[in-house]
């Protein structure tokens, strides 16, 4: 087993924001290519600048076309969340029931209000009539990253409307109608299996027992590189529990060690940091880890451009201009996964 170091409470996990408002914007369960967002003037595609700051994609937002704020855009949050009530004063935003839910973290139950409707336009894609929540004072009420605050966080809706191209080298954003985006010749193809708005990937790890096939969901709202949740079955973990990050329930404690290698579409990644949350950190939404057993974050996404397309269930990874060292293309090698780069 290999140990790792990483920032201490450096890491946001913000998936968790319980299924318990998945039904804001539909009573029925979501089509993948519902549509919630329209591109405006007829067109199919438009582009987005966004800035990654401390591995977060933080994208500019006007809220019912009156009011730009910051958003964070995460694949794990099923409607969108307002961090706090004084981001929205003023706008008149109708407010509905109040509904409790429990995030990942070791606190007590979030409070939030529902917004019934509200209008979001993200640079030339816009939503007219969107259901959201607002939440009261947490641990996330209060989020800057560098110097930036973040006033509230955007995901399904979103991404069920359009295949949504993240170019991370070029800090770029690309929407476009899920039924016209094709281009197969610059990327590699592989299934993605989308479960309660949420993308799974299912692949292969390497650890000291072997190997693990796992299904991890790919988190925008992650800002590290890898988490497994204990119950994958890994030994060899050390017992040593530490503060690992916050949650919409404030702390998640777990352990930290280093995975030898993960298979990420035809390429071999090698001795990735990982976290592993303890049960605590998300066991009143045990949906959770009937679906997937871990998830993967921006801090390994960042290297790529990829493409989420819901409506076709696939990842789109863009063939790499030149090979990293942290990278080996597997060329169909007969067993399993190899190490085969240097070590960091």
């Amino acid at each position: 087993m290999n140990t790792a170091i990483l920032t201490p409470l450096k890491c946001w996990i913000l998936l968790w924001l319980s299924t318990t408002i998945v039904s804001l914007s539909s009573a029925s369960p979501p089509e993948l290519h519902s549509k919630i967002f329209k591109i405006r003037s007829g067109k199919s595609y438009t582009e987005i600048p966004f800035q990654l700051i401390d591995n977060l994609i933080v994208v500019t937002v006007k809220v019912n076309d009156q009011r730009e704020l910051n958003f964070l855009m995460d694949t794990g949050t099923a409607s969108p969340v307002i961090l706090h009530r004084r981001y929205i004063k003023g706008l008149n935003l109708p407010l509905g029931r109040e509904i409790n839910f429990q995030g990942a973290g070791r606190g007590k139950a979030v409070k939030a209000t529902v917004i019934n409707q509200m209008s979001l336009q993200i640079a030339g894609a816009y939503a007219a009539q969107l259901g959201a929540v607002v939440l009261q004072q947490n641990v996330l009420s209060h989020i800057k990253l560098k110097g930036v605050t973040i006033h509230g966080v955007l995901g399904a809706s979103l991404f069920r409307s359009f295949a949504v191209e993240i170019d991370y080298p070029a800090r770029k954003l690309r929407l476009y109608d899920n039924y016209s985006y094709d281009n197969d010749k610059i990327y590699d193809a592989y299934p993605l299996k989308i479960v309660m708005s949420r993308p799974i990937l299912e692949t292969e790890v390497e650890w000291d027992d072997g190997i693990h096939k796992l299904r991890l969901m790919l988190d925008t709202g992650f800002n590290d590189k890898l988490l497994i949740y204990a119950q994958a079955s890994f030994s060899s973990l050390g017992p040593k529990f530490e503060t690992l990050g916050y949650g919409y329930s404030g702390k998640i404690m777990g352990t930290v060690s280093s995975v030898p290698s993960l298979r990420f579409g035809n390429q071999m990644i090698t001795e990735i940091p990982t976290f592993f949350p303890s049960y605590q950190a998300y066991k009143a939404d045990e949906t959770t880890t009937s679906y997937r057993d871990g998830i993967i974050g921006n801090a390994l996404l960042k290297d790529y451009c990829i493409v989420l397309d819901y409506a076709q269930r696939r990842l789109l990874i863009r063939k790499p201009l030149r090979e990293s060292p942290m990278m080996v293309v597997d060329k169909g090698l007969s067993k399993g996964l190899s190490i085969l780069a240097d070590e960091l």
